[in-house]
């Protein structure tokens, strides 16, 4: 009996979620497609259980899996330094109901900000049990290829660039991802995550997607550049193709890693559905800039969250967007500051800007002591000092003071939970709202649909495990 219970619940998934997939095999290689509609949370349909055996769930990755800027920010152990949010889609799968009640079931949330995929090896992965977990999802490479210097150079402009700059920073990026080097670190991340699993435990590796619609060359004419100068980068049709390349080449290199493999992992991938749900930047039916469209799924520098569910990014002005922050210095966000503190650097006059939107004498002079505001929360206040950043040649600050003998700095560490292994890093104080630095990342749709995604990829594994019919028809992608 329990077996056609089991059937029936697997059979009323596929059909409430709309699936498409290609046939089933024995490591099936799944293309999702999504059918656009607004998303108001998990649909009622998604509370029964299909997948409640799984008891143990580990999540390693980067900012693209800590879900950087989507929803609500995590204040548990280690949680606000490497930027864990509630709407990352480890997060969601965690709690989606299909995978029964998450408070029967042990969550590892290991994902940080800015990690590389030696990060991932040496200090997410080792700190698993061997033969521990049912599921990890992984999420790592596009550090590893310098994302924010690409974004720097092609896109934002932060420290003085060209065209020339552009290029050079997207050969530098294709040599590191087609490198030996880069296959091999995938390779072993792969197996030492194998490592981790228990003996009926499985591996999805997510893949990144394509930023931009290529379909016209309406944006050809729109620039996101900081730069105050006729070398100011524009959105061209050839840039945007460039950087999509990169991002299907970080893919393939992936994929390719993850076929070698051969069993207990999958690569998941929601690049199609992000085209198919006109989710990216510059489609054609969307002049930009349109950052708050509701379809699109990736966040630009001013895109604004409905504020009935993530108020803490509802508007950049907010006290609590625009006060004085501690970030790592080498997450992608801290990645982003440095860049920033390097762009005023090169305009000791910037006092306000109209990407940010502060009044004249918000910034604090960078070779001052720096004044770090707790959140509302916490009624204290407290100094933390540190070198000048100086700058150039789109070079990241390597020169940030450590105040690790702080009482004062030790003290806000304490107060977010911070990690031994991050007490001991180094820090940027951080100007920029938090919807600055969580440019180019997946807004809550989009880390919804690889939600989805994944836990298709569980269902049908599933299927095929028990030998039951899978449909051809579907994937629970939404939008």
């Amino acid at each position: 009996m329990d077996g056609f219970r089991w059937l029936y619940n697997l059979a009323k998934a596929l059909i409430a979620f709309h699936l498409f997939v290609s046939p089933a095999t024995a490591a099936p290689q799944i293309h999702t497609s999504t059918y656009p509609r607004q998303l108001q949370g998990q649909d009622n349909d998604t509370n029964f259980e299909v997948l409640p055996f799984i008891k143990t769930f580990a999540a390693v990755g980067d900012s693209y899996s800590v879900g950087i800027g989507a929803g609500k920010r995590l204040e548990g152990l280690g949680d606000w330094y490497c930027s864990r949010y509630d709407h990352s889609y480890p997060y969601l799968i965690n709690g989606d109901g299909r995978l029964g009640n998450d408070k029967d079931r042990e969550f590892k949330f290991l994902s940080c900000s800015g990690a590389t995929i030696p990060d991932i090896t040496e200090t997410q992965l080792g700190a698993l049990e061997d033969g521990s977990q049912q599921v990890i999802t992984i999420s790592g490479g596009g550090n590893d290829a310098g994302f924010a210097h690409v974004l720097n150079g092609c896109i934002y402009q932060w420290t003085y660039g060209t065209q020339k700059t552009c290029d050079k920073n997207i050969q530098q990026a294709s040599d590191t991802l087609n490198s030996a080097q880069f296959s091999e670190s995938i390779d072993n991340l792969i197996s030492l995550a194998k490592k981790k699993l228990s003996p009926d435990g499985h591996i999805y590796y997510t893949g990144y997607q394509q930023f931009f619609a290529t379909d016209d060359r309406q944006c050809d004419k729109v620039s996101w550049s900081w730069l105050l100068g006729p070398d100011k980068e524009y959105l061209t049709l050839e840039n945007r193709q460039k950087l999509n390349s990169l991002v299907n080449l970080t893919n393939s290199k992936i994929e390719a890693a993850v076929n070698r493999a051969a069993d207990s992992v999958d690569f998941v991938s929601v690049d199609k559905s992000y085209g198919e749900a006109h989710g990216r930047f510059c489609e054609a039916e969307y002049p930009e800039p349109e950052p708050d469209r509701p379809g699109l799924l990736l966040y630009e520098s001013d895109t604004e969250d409905p504020k009935s569910k993530y108020a803490r990014f509802a508007n950049i002005l907010q006290p609590e967007a625009t006060g004085s922050d501690l970030v790592m210095a080498d997450t992608f966000e801290g990645q982003i500051e440095a860049l920033y503190q390097s762009y005023l650097a090169q305009q000791p006059n910037a006092t306000s800007h109209p990407k940010i939107g502060l009044p004249p004498g918000s910034l604090i002079n960078m070779t001052t002591n720096i004044k770090f505001s707790l959140p509302s929360n916490l009624a204290t206040t407290v100094t933390v000092s540190r070198k000048s950043a100086s700058h150039s040649n789109d070079t990241i600050a390597k020169n940030v003071t450590q105040p690790t003998n702080s009482a004062d700095f030790v003290e806000i560490l304490q107060h977010f939970n911070a990690t031994t292994d991050q007490k001991n890093r180094l820090y940027l104080s951080a100007f920029l709202p938090d919807c600055l630095k969580r440019i180019f990342h997946p807004r809550p749709r989009g880390h919804q649909m690889m939600a989805d995604a994944v836990i298709y990829h569980m269902t049908v594994r599933n299927a095929n495990k028990l030998k039951e019919p899978v449909s051809t028809e579907n994937v629970p992608v939404r939008t």
